[in-house]
C-alpha cells in the first residue's frame, strides 16, 4: 500500500526556495507567453543551470523546436568556453 503523506526520497520535490525543476510553472517568470524569438532572447543572460531547467520544463511544455534548438546551441558554446 502507497503511503501519500510520506516523502519520496528519489525526484522529490526541490528543497524550499530553490527553482522548480520539474514542476508546472515555468523557470521564468512569463515564459509561457513568450514568443519563440523573445525566448530566445532570454537566454543570452542564462547561466548553464538556467538553461537546463528551461530546457526541461520546454522539452514538457511547449516544445517550440526553435526554442530547445537555440537552448543546445548556448548550452554547447558555454562547455565551449569551460
Amino acid at each position: 500500500m502507497r503511503d501519500e503523506g510520506r516523502a519520496r526520497t528519489s525526484g522529490g520535490a526541490p528543497p524550499a526556495g530553490s527553482p522548480p525543476l520539474y514542476g508546472d510553472e515555468p523557470p521564468l517568470p512569463g515564459w509561457d507567453g513568450l514568443g519563440a524569438r523573445e525566448a530566445m532572447r532570454r537566454l543570452l543572460d542564462l547561466p548553464p543551470e538556467g538553461l537546463r531547467l528551461l530546457r526541461s520544463y520546454e522539452a514538457r511544455h511547449r516544445r517550440r523546436t526553435q526554442v530547445l534548438d537555440a537552448i543546445r546551441r548556448a548550452l554547447e558554446r558555454r562547455s565551449a568556453r569551460d
